[in-house]
């Protein structure tokens, strides 16, 4: 297998041909700024994990080069760590299976926090794996659904360097992200971008997680609607956001990519575990018509 050096110096010629790249990927950071942030979450990174942040200290912005997501700076890895530590249930710690990969609990203070995708998942790096797993492996959290796809931050960094080589992503100026090829999804891309573009005036993603609670703003995107908990997706630009109340009989068809609505909402608190979009609820709700 390729060392993580020369991994991380083919996924950057990858990276170079982004406009702006320059501007979006931190500095790398020294062995002795890691060892000050082992001390503080009083644990010990895997040496990949190490030679990554020394590589770079993540990205700042908007784009997501990472595949579908951004890598967090040091620095905000300390601070969700410690906005975990503090806001947790104690109940949540409560492990129920550890026969597994992982652990089945919600919370562990041996996941670190340092991946999301603007929305609703979250990576991060388990050092308390279950009794079939490994020390260093990557959790993907969607809505607090777990799955474990890499055994260390190497696979995960190789699996999209392969996949970039391979034709199977490929970098999306207008998502700001790496976006799969494959016919159906850009068919469904094209559909959606389509139906976006016809709109003007609605909130995005990075301007929505900049307001404060209590503010109303217009959303507009497709929606999944779950009409059992009231709790829907919505897909507007720059990624996706999850609505609280009731949109009345909007359904989604069982083909075709979902409706196009426009939402009136009022912002509330932020999403716990990472800086993700704040929850959002609907004021008034319409479907959007060519």
């Amino acid at each position: 297998m390729i060392d993580m050096k020369k991994l991380l110096q083919q996924f950057e010629e990858h990276l170079s041909l982004i406009h702006g790249i320059e501007d979006e990927l931190l500095p790398p950071i020294t062995s002795e700024d890691l060892d000050a942030a082992e001390k503080e979450l009083e644990i010990k990174f895997p040496e990949e994990f190490r030679q990554l942040y020394m590589w770079h200290n993540g990205n700042q912005g908007d784009l997501f080069l990472f595949g579908q997501y951004r890598i967090s700076p040091i620095t905000e890895v300390l601070e969700l760590y410690e906005s975990t530590r503090k806001f947790a249930d104690k109940d949540w710690y409560q492990v129920t299976n550890n026969s597994e990969v992982f652990k089945d609990c919600i919370a562990n203070t041996k996941w670190i926090q340092f991946a999301d995708n603007g929305g609703n998942t979250i990576v991060y790096l388990d050092l308390d794996p279950a009794k079939q797993g490994v020390v260093g492996q990557i959790l993907e959290s969607c809505d607090g659904d777990i799955e474990c796809h890499f055994d260390g931050v190497q696979n995960f960094i190789s699996d999209i360097n392969n996949n970039i080589l391979q034709g199977n992503l490929e970098w999306d100026d207008e998502a700001g992200s790496f976006s799969e090829t494959d016919e159906e999804s850009v068919a469904e891309r094209k559909r959606s971008t389509e139906k976006m573009a016809l709109i003007d005036g609605s909130t995005t993603l990075g301007e929505l997680k900049e307001l404060d609670a209590g503010v109303e703003t217009v959303l507009i995107g497709a929606i999944k609607p779950n009409h059992d908990n009231q709790k829907h997706q919505l897909f507007i630009k720059g990624g996706l956001v999850w609505i609280n109340g009731d949109v009345g009989k909007i359904q989604t068809p069982l083909t075709g990519v979902p409706p196009l609505v426009r939402i009136k909402v009022r912002v509330e608190k932020k999403r716990f575990f990472g800086f993700g979009a704040p929850v959002c609820y609907v004021i008034e709700c319409e479907r959007v018509t060519q």
